[in-house]
């Protein structure tokens, strides 16, 4: 036997004792399994024949592999692995699949003969379905064919029909409940925590959770991406001389577990001994990849058995999931899998009826397949008409879904040959790839924008149907090495991609900073895996650095990509760059006010008509209910919000992110106005000059200027070197209109003049405009070329343990003077300051929503953890220290909570003083440790501080497997912190300088080392 099982899995031996707990009785009457009890037995009221009809089989052996199913991808709601919400869950699907059945059964054996439901079935459905529904995924494969998520239980129903003895009415009996509490989950109903808590101070699962077999580890992309490296093989456990078998975590979900131990062997499927038994094998769908990773697959595991050691067929046909989601977050399912029966020997005589069980094609089973498909036939195929335009149904009669998603055929029907995808976050992807697309035009060639997220890119094996044909990318990364929101599918399907590029010619300009550990991780990998496809590669990847300077390394790489194209496909540059439109300006006379937007992101009218789910296009109106300053002294402004998400659905983890929608400042907008001499009330609209595009306007229209400049347009920042160059042609003044012109030039006099004029000296464009008189630009040209304005993103100083309904920001208002002698100021931080509660009888709405992060606490709370954050780096730690405080008061075992704090002066910018202290004196904060940087001659900071305690900090990380948590500064303080890390473990493992990063990369990649920092 494998050494693995020497430590039988928590989880496994909370099914097997339920389950036996269950059908013990029957088992011991001699009545489990074979036949199952009667529907009438159980209305005569032998009501606990009601779990046995769920949970019994024929044999131990079946029963425990049985359980062992239902453990490994059944059992990760929300952190229940091994406690009582975990059993009762499995109970409750049981039972209530069960009840379910007994009442349809009633109904729709009048019709026909009814098939009963045996084993785990109607369980595994309910699983099945808990997962799907709380699923991100909108698609995944299923049997090689990419299928929307919500159909994939659904249509194993129908490969479950095949199989023999099972009941079809059964298995949705027991996928509808598991829809019912999905969705239920989803919208936030669930069992509250506090009874959870008690449920487990009550019964001694709990006690389970301690065995040493089972070992959180977070879904971060990090880790995944490390995995890579490893999948082929085992991670070393420090302190253990066996080896962690990983089950690779769903994109998306959290918290995974990792389960350590040799990989049980599969359970193996015997061939058909048994004329009522068909044999079935295994079968495996993966929904592939996430941010950075990589995945292997997960298997079903079970107990090693034989012919010889079973007494009784398997009969059962098993399909469960593993996914992870809190309530309210949907979470990709991850692996799906398929484990038949096979009949065991062939002097089994059949049991009574065997030809009635075996019908496949009963009269019920026809109906109910029917009436399934029907039902979906009509939602798939249906569910859109309500979009129609009842004028034109002769246009909606045109088959136009095959060629939606096709960006080949877009291409071919509007004569462009070069398509240039962005992967964007904030917007700067986006401006590059349009800027290149433009560039197009100067060599007879025609160029087109892409969101991925918006087309097929399987397509792109057909790009060379097209003559002169070239792909380019422009790939962000984002966060640890992620790809961005709207390039998570392309990413997904390069990792499962087969398909032969071979006839592809591509360029990739990849955008990233290096203060970040993984930098450009998502150009580098777009780049190495089309060539592994079999594209071709007609110019080098182009890195760009955020931290130094982005504008720069973009021009650098451009200016050298356009000659290898001219080179490549032999063509020529045809002039001088000309300024091309591409939006037109409609003024809107007579308009109906109701249909023009007010600063809505998304849908009209949204912020008057709020309704869920809140995300990025539709952020919810939060009221600030506490505006308080947190600092005691000195220049700055540190301050603490707390927003009100009451009523919202919107749920939350500490160390999630909330984003934050600002409003720029209503004097820079009339300042621009007036200088432009314009009426920014205006209601106009810009429309895309190319019917094709799916971007039909730059923002929201129709709109005003004033709306447009105030909550749409980035107006703050230096703009970049292409709206120079677009601005230069309305300076009228020759020498101003040169000197734009040659900033926006590639020379290195030109990008020294644009370093030094724009970007040092920090002008935006009302700077800009005032300091170049004869430059006055048309307003509706100005609003086509600014960027837009982002979200700002701020860890969450809270713990929804404690504040379920409000969500805490800790921030500083951003104030400087720059070289020309004007202040600049934030716009979020200095909107987020005059945001009063309560103001004039009227409440302070901040438009915000939740952005999940993998910051995560440790799945047990017994785990030491370290956190280091100076400055409002404590932010997030302020909401782990609250769930940790919650926690030992809900009974909970919690470990060593060490915080490393650094600020300027004790006096001056002590942030929640007073919170942390009593937190340390309620002995939730075992160790405090404030830096006061300016406070003595010398400067301390944190690093200084951690130096100083080493001994302690290696102890806590080698031996107590502490989680290491950094928030801050990335471009001094992490790096620094980082180094601090590899001495002490140099120092005190006895490791060279190499083998001391190592040993803390493996922190990282076990999750136990995490960052959330900003540049």
């Amino acid at each position: 036997m494998a050494a693995g099982w020497r430590r039988p899995a928590a989880g496994s031996a909370v099914t097997v004792l339920l389950s036996l707990g269950a059908s013990g009785p029957a088992l011991l009457r001699g009545g489990g399994g074979t036949g199952g009890p009667s529907a009438a037995s159980l209305r005569a009221g032998e009501v606990h024949r009601l779990l046995t009809y769920v949970f019994s089989y024929d044999d131990l052996i079946s029963l425990t592999c049985g359980a062992v199913l239902v453990w490994y991808f059944a059992g990760s709601f929300e952190k229940n692995v091994g406690t009582a919400k975990h059993c009762f869950l499995t109970v409750l699907f049981a039972v209530l699949s069960a009840l379910l059945y007994l009442l349809l059964e009633a109904v729709v054996s009048r019709v026909s003969e009814v098939e009963g439901p045996k084993g785990f079935m109607p369980v595994a459905f309910a699983m099945l379905g808990v997962s799907t529904t709380c699923s991100r995924m909108k698609r995944t494969l299923f049997f090689g064919v990419r299928v929307p998520v919500a159909l994939v239980p659904w249509f194993l129903l129908c490969v479950a029909w095949f199989i023999p003895h099972s009941s079809l009415l059964g298995n949705i009996s027991g996928l509808l409940v598991g829809e019912a509490y999905g969705l239920g989950y989803c919208f936030c109903l669930d069992i509250p925590e506090s009874v959870s808590s008690k449920l487990d101070r009550l019964f001694p699962f709990s006690l389970l959770k301690r065995v040493p077999g089972l070992k959180y580890i977070p879904g971060s992309s990090a880790e995944r991406r490390a995995s890579e490296s490893i999948k082929s093989g085992a991670l070393e456990v420090e302190d253990a001389t066996f080896q962690c078998s990983w089950i690779a975590p769903p994109p998306g979900a959290y918290p995974t577990q990792s389960y350590c131990g040799s990989s049980p062997p599969a359970l193996p499927a015997f061939p058909p001994q048994h004329a009522a038994a068909r044999s079935q094998g295994f079968h495996h769908s993966h929904a592939g990849g996430h941010d950075g990773a990589q995945h292997g697959s997960a298997a079903g595991y079970g107990s090693p058995s034989s012919p010889s050691q079973a007494g009784g067929a398997f009969e059962e046909f098993y399909v469960q999931t593993h996914a992870g989601a809190s309530p309210g977050q949907c979470c990709q399912p991850a692996s799906l899998i398929a484990m038949g029966d096979a009949g065991m020997e062939a002097t089994i005589a059949p049991p009574e009826g065997s030809v009635q069980q075996d019908s496949f094609f009963s009269m019920t089973d026809v109906f109910l397949i029917s009436l399934i498909t029907g039902l979906f036939t009509y939602w798939f195929f249906f569910r859109k008409k309500k979009e129609e335009i009842p004028e034109l149904p002769k246009i909606q009669t045109v088959p136009s879904s095959p060629r939606d998603s096709s960006f080949i055929e877009k291409m071919k029907k509007t004569g462009r040959n070069i398509v240039v995808f962005y992967g964007s976050q904030t917007g700067t992807a986006e401006e590059f790839a349009n800027r290149l697309s433009k560039d197009a035009h100067r060599y007879g060639l025609r160029g087109m924008a892409a969101d991925p997220e918006e087309y097929d890119l399987s397509d792109l094996s057909r790009l060379s149907e097209i003559d002169k044909s070239l792909a380019v990318f422009c790939m962000a990364t984002y966060g640890e090495g992620d790809p961005t929101d709207n390039a998570q599918d392309f990413y997904d399907w390069l990792q499962e991609a087969d398909a032969d590029l071979s006839g592809l010619r591509f360029a990739v300009f990849g955008l990233g900073n290096k203060t970040y550990e993984h930098f450009n991780a998502m150009g580098k990998y777009v780049d190495k895996r089309l060539e592994e496809l079999g594209a071709q590669r007609i110019f080098e990847l182009g890195l760009g650095d955020d931290d130094g300077n982005l504008e720069e390394d973009f021009i650098t790489w451009r200016e050298q990509f356009w000659p290898a194209v001219c080179e490549h496909f032999g063509v020529e540059a045809t002039g001088e760059e000309s300024s091309i439109r591409q939006y037109e300006l409609v003024v809107h006379t007579d308009v109906n006010m109701n249909k023009v937007y007010t600063g809505e992101m998304g849908r009209l009218k949204s912020y008057e008509n709020q309704k869920p789910p809140f995300d990025a296009k539709n952020p919810f109106l939060a009221v600030v209910t506490e505006n308080r300053k947190l600092n005691e002294g000195g220049e700055r402004h540190l301050m603490h919000l707390e927003l009100d998400i009451s009523n919202s659905k919107i749920r939350y983890e500490s160390g999630d992110h909330v984003a934050v929608y600002p409003a720029n400042d209503s004097s820079l907008v009339n300042q621009i106005g007036e200088i432009l001499g314009t009426d920014l009330d205006t209601i106009m609209s810009l429309n895309n000059l190319d019917e094709e595009s799916n971007k039909k306007h730059p923002f929201p229209c129709p709109t005003s200027y004033r709306t447009a400049l105030t909550y749409y347009l980035d107006i703050t920042n230096p703009p970049r070197t292409n709206v120079l160059y677009e601005l230069a042609q309305y300076a009228t003044d020759s020498s101003e209109q040169e000197r734009l012109r040659k900033m926006a030039s590639s020379t290195a006099e030109g990008k020294a003049l644009y370093l030094s004029w724009v970007v040092e000296a920090r002008r935006n464009i009302l700077a800009i405009l005032q300091d170049m008189p004869s430059l006055r630009p048309p307003i509706d040209h100005l609003c086509e070329l600014l960027p837009r304005l982002q979200a700002r993103y701020y860890s969450i100083a809270s713990s929804s343990k404690v504040h379920p309904n409000a969500i805490h920001i800790c921030a500083v208002t951003v104030e400087y003077e720059t070289k020309t002698g004007r202040l600049n100021k934030g716009v979020a931080t200095n909107w987020l300051k005059n945001k009063v509660p309560n103001e004039n009888g009227s409440n302070s709405l901040v438009p915000m929503y939740v952005r999940k992060s993998q910051f995560r606490l440790p799945f047990k709370p017994s785990t030491p953890v370290i956190m280091i954050g100076p400055g409002t780096g404590i932010a997030p730690f302020i909401g782990f220290i609250q769930e940790r405080a919650w926690l030992k008061q809900q009974g909970k075992e919690v470990g060593e909570t060490v915080l490393y704090y650094g600020c300027r002066r004790e006096r001056e910018d002590y942030l929640y003083r007073e919170e942390l202290a009593r937190f340390q004196q309620e002995g939730v904060l075992t160790q405090l440790n404030v830096a006061f940087s300016r406070d003595q001659t010398e400067k301390v900071y944190v690093q200084h501080l951690l130096k100083k305690n080493k001994e302690n900090i290696w102890k806590l990380v080698n031996d107590g497997n502490a989680h290491i948590y950094v928030c801050g500064d990335a471009r001094n303080m992490a790096r620094d912190v980082q180094n601090t890390f590899y001495e002490i473990v140099a120092e005190y493992g006895n490791m060279s300088q190499s083998q001391a990063t190592d040993y803390v990369k493996k922190l990282m990649t076990k999750g136990r080392y995490s960052l959330d920092v900003w540049s």
